[in-house]
């Protein structure tokens, strides 16, 4: 059906400007505006020059209604829907309304796949269609984008390298292990060392496919190089992370001083970013990598050790590193400490 149709059917005659939400009264999910990077696709897909291919884009709207009356056998048949609902499709109902207050003349030539099922007051087949268009298995953002021209191009490169880049999970499971890497963890490590957010590399990895993808994912910017130089430094970290760990397990005597190194790779990984363009260090070898890592683990272990004493029982490693404040506070040490030596 027409977008616009489709507008006329849930726009409020009262006041033009909004919906009749009650339409949507049946559907699980809420409408989260234009902050969701999904729905701002859906806006701007309906407002662009090639709006046309909408339909074909978008996986369209399901109806339920108590009755649909229409002529059959009639090319563009009007449909008399009684107590009709959305119960799925209401992020485009609602993306393809902001669009049509923008530019009403633009969407014209929207049109939307729509599924109507006449369910005759049979209230618990109507409960079965809502929950089930909503809750299968969903795709994940990262198989959305494994098929991007960047990541195929990454993952050529990467492949004249010796490495079997991954785009989708467990893409190469028959190659040897130390040689796959996958694009979520070094976006997550991207998402550290080059953007500076290691708490959120630590604690929201969704963003590396979602907001964040296209500022890791630059065509312009980002290479296999790119990516494997910060990889030098996480592969010892990420080692000491799990000797850590193996001892908690084992119930081992471990050293207090290098204990938070378990918790914060990702911090680590920043601040020896910060080392090697302070101290213009070239990670050309195993010892350079060495030495930048020893000094962010000592800096990053003062760190830990002020505020630790600072706030007593309430401190533990894994909520300091997941915290974002945490980022400011490391970063304007490590500067503070360059300044003053």
């Amino acid at each position: 059906m027409s977008a616009i149709d489709l507008i006329e059917l849930i726009k409020d005659p009262d006041d033009p400007k909004r919906i009749i939400e009650d339409v949507f009264n049946e559907n699980v999910r809420i409408y989260f505006k234009l902050k969701n990077r999904i729905n701002q696709s859906i806006h701007d897909t309906a407002l662009s020059d090639d709006n046309f291919v909408f339909w074909y884009l978008n996986n369209g709207i399901t109806i339920l209604c108590d009755e649909c009356n229409y002529t059959p056998n009639s090319r563009s048949p009007l449909v008399d829907l009684v107590n009709l609902q959305i119960v799925n499709g209401g992020q485009t109902t609602h993306a393809l309304f902001d669009a049509y207050l923008k530019d009403p003349d633009k969407i014209k030539d929207v049109l939307v796949l729509v599924r109507i099922c006449e369910t005759k007051k049979d209230y618990k087949i109507g409960e079965r269609i809502s929950e089930t268009t909503n809750s299968q298995t969903p795709i994940r953002t990262r198989d959305l984008h494994s098929n991007d021209r960047i990541q195929r191009k990454l993952e050529e490169q990467f492949r004249s390298q010796g490495y079997y880049y991954e785009r989708k999970k467990n893409q190469h499971q028959g190659c040897k292990k130390n040689k796959r890497l996958d694009n979520e963890l070094l976006g997550q490590i991207y998402l550290a060392y080059y953007l500076n957010m290691p708490s959120e590399a630590k604690n929201q990895k969704q963003i590396v496919f979602g907001e964040k993808y296209d500022e890791i994912f630059d065509e312009s910017i980002v290479t296999a190089k790119r990516m494997l130089h910060p990889y030098k430094l996480f592969l010892p970290l990420e080692a000491m992370k799990r000797e850590i760990q193996s001892k908690k397990r084992r119930k081992e005597v471990i050293d207090e001083k290098s204990a938070f190194i378990s918790r914060a790779v990702y911090h680590l990984l920043n601040v020896s970013k910060m080392i090697e363009v302070k101290e213009k260090i070239q990670l050309t070898n195993d010892r350079n990598v060495k030495s930048v890592l020893n000094k962010a683990i000592k800096l990053v272990g003062k760190i830990v050790n002020k505020e630790s004493k600072r706030r007593g029982n309430l401190y533990t490693h894994d909520k300091f590193f997941k915290e974002i404040n945490t980022n400011k506070l490391i970063s304007d040490y490590v500067n503070k400490y360059y300044r003053d030596i």
